[in-house]
């Protein structure tokens, strides 16, 4: 890629990827500087930072006109995308999207109204207004516009839909709601993961992911998934159709769906970074690391040379990798074990925490991903040293809370891997 020494990288928030933008500005010689209005997130990694809006334009271009920017990174935030793209694009830097691109796939009734067009198949859903039989349950209630999992709930009776469309509602900013037919298979969805280049499309990765018992947030993915065959044939094509209508040019997006019998419905779209993290493992299988093409791209406006697309490997060059989050139960972090050992590993790849001891998990972050403490990625060329790994964590790795108490929920984990 160009020489980057010296480029003047603008970060709008979100600090899930702070250690990774910390490592590529070292690596590359980049100035970093941070424009948020709330301390903490990103402050300690920029050489640079203020408290501004950054969803307010009539602040923002004159802000980055004053301060000779280069480039510019929204993070993950849903709403700073939403609001921040359009100036972006308006002052002529590189932007993954524009707002009509962002305004269909991250609002699941647009997306879903688009994935009809392009023949994508969906998951069947019910009008709001529907009064439902007894045989129409279970259902499943989101917001059409919300994020990381808040105000998803899956229904089993009348009373249950009636509150939970009003949790959808106060979690959905534009109070729009949508609900679908719950397919009960276990717990198992996919991620499907695509990168744009110059307006073609390749698929990265697909895994198999697997929800906590009882609730919705990831215990474990797997990669490469098992439908990944099924996906290429079947579905691929129209995904790919789609995005070309879509005009998306260089960029990420991620699909979220779920198989049932002979079919995979796509259920969500994901028109950013995800917090999975996938570029990690993909990195260590590969070396293709979609993070650092995106980062690439808003500096210089191009994602990569030619010769690094052959690096995009979906079936994982013969490899094998798991991602392992730890959703804790409710309480306070009294200590925590084990994490030195598992980092040593040289199958695991990656570890990233989100609490330390002191934090607390509230009843307002159980279902969503406020919920994990950490996420672990393994990576191995054959089953039986995967498996002594996944032994090695489940024995290693303790977060007590401050009467002794255990609060990772280990059992979706120790279902799949005994």
């Amino acid at each position: 890629m160009n020489n980057l020494q010296g480029k003047r990288l603008l970060l709008l928030g979100s600090n899930l990827w702070r250690e990774d933008l910390k490592r590529f500005a070292t690596k590359n010689g980049v100035y970093l500087i941070f424009a948020g209005l709330y301390p903490g997130e990103l402050d300690h990694i920029a050489n640079e930072h203020y408290r501004i809006d950054t969803t307010d334009p009539s602040v923002m271009i004159p802000f980055i006109k004053e301060h000779n920017i280069d480039g510019i990174f929204m993070g993950g935030s849903e709403l700073i995308i939403s609001k921040s793209c359009d100036y972006i694009n308006q002052l002529g830097y590189p932007c993954y999207c524009t707002k009509d691109q962002w305004d269909v796939l991250q609002n699941k009734r647009a997306f879903k109204n688009c994935c009809k067009k392009y023949r994508v198949p969906t998951v069947p859903e019910y009008d709001i207004c529907d009064d439902l039989n007894d045989e129409d349950y279970p259902v499943i209630v989101k917001p059409t516009d919300g994020c990381a999992s808040k105000g998803i709930n899956i229904c089993y009776n009348d009373k249950e839909l009636k509150e939970a469309k009003q949790k959808a509602l106060s979690s959905s900013p534009t109070h729009n709601i949508i609900i679908e037919r719950y397919i009960d298979n276990g717990g198992l969805t996919n991620v499907v993961n695509y990168v744009a280049i110059n307006g073609n499309y390749y698929l990265e990765a697909m895994g198999d992911r697997y929800v906590l018992d009882g609730g919705l947030i990831t215990a474990a993915a797997s990669f490469p998934s098992l439908f990944l065959n099924h996906w290429l044939k079947y579905v691929d094509p129209m995904v790919r159709e789609m995005l070309k209508g879509l005009g998306l040019e260089n960029g990420v997006v991620a699909f979220q769906a779920i198989p049932e019998g002979n079919q995979i419905y796509v259920y969500e779209c994901c028109f950013r970074l995800t917090g999975g993290m996938t570029y990690k493992m993909t990195d260590a299988v590969c070396g293709h690391n979609s993070f650092r093409l995106l980062l690439n791209h808003v500096l210089t406006g191009k994602m990569c040379e030619e010769k690094d697309i052959q690096n995009i490997s979906p079936f994982f060059n013969g490899k094998r990798g798991i991602s392992i989050t730890l959703p804790l139960r409710l309480g306070e972090i009294g200590c925590v074990e084990g994490i030195e050992k598992i980092k040593s590993l040289k199958q695991v790849v990656d570890y990233t925490h989100y609490y330390e001891v002191g934090d607390s998990i509230v009843p307002q972050k159980i279902n969503t991903l406020d919920q994990l403490f950490a996420r672990i990625m393994v990576v191995s060329q054959t089953e039986s040293d995967m498996n002594e790994t996944l032994k090695t964590i489940r024995k290693s790795v303790s977060v007590k809370d401050v009467n002794g108490s255990e609060m990772i929920i280990w059992t979706t984990f120790d279902k799949l891997f005994k």
